[in-house]
């Protein structure tokens, strides 16, 4: 297996190790309050939490449409964006699709994510011309799934969409889609 292959195999491991990271604490870390459950009719929502605010679909951008997290591993190991358009087929919507990859790099060890907003008769029709050249729908809470086999791995999904109520996201593997972050809509 060649080394750009390999990195890119790695790359969605290296992307949740460093999504980990951020949930573990100190070792021997003790919690500094115990949390309970909001008393009958009180607030669910949490409070002084850090939250990402959402940005607006026309103020996406690359580095805002990932997770901070992923940015900020894909920034130290030397990954740059390139924006395009978001096309599915011959349909070109009006969102953002990024292309990360090293700097200067001219192999295929590169990660593609995407966001558009999408009408309900275009995703029925993106959908079906999909699932006629043998991409794999998959519904969900999250939304449907329109994966594409990977040749080299038929047990993983490749190329992947994930459409939901008025936006379609795109991931070059269907565990990369969990790195974008939603616009407000």
């Amino acid at each position: 297996m060649p080394f750009p292959r390999l990195a890119r195999a790695a790359l969605p491991l290296a992307i949740g190790a460093i999504l980990l990271s951020a949930c573990t604490g100190a070792p021997g870390a003790q919690p500094t309050e115990v949390v309970t459950a909001p008393p009958p009719g009180a607030d669910p929502s949490p409070s002084g939490l850090p939250t990402a605010t959402p940005v607006s679909p026309e103020d996406l951008t690359c580095e805002n449409l990932i997770a901070e997290d992923a940015l900020a591993g894909f920034e130290a190991e030397g990954w740059t964006s390139e924006e395009g358009e978001f096309a599915i087929n011959d349909l070109v919507l009006d969102g953002i699709s990024c292309t990360w990859a090293q700097s200067g790099d001219t192999t295929d060890n590169l990660v593609v994510f995407g966001w558009a907003p999408i009408t309900a008769d275009e995703a029925q029709q993106t959908q079906t011309q999909l699932e006629s050249v043998g991409w794999t729908a998959e519904e969900s809470a999250d939304g449907l799934y329109l994966s594409e086999a990977d040749a080299q791995n038929p047990d993983a999904a490749g190329m992947t969409y994930l459409f939901g109520d008025g936006w379609v996201t795109v991931s070059d593997t269907k565990p990369g889609l969990l790195l974008i972050e939603q616009p407000a809509l």
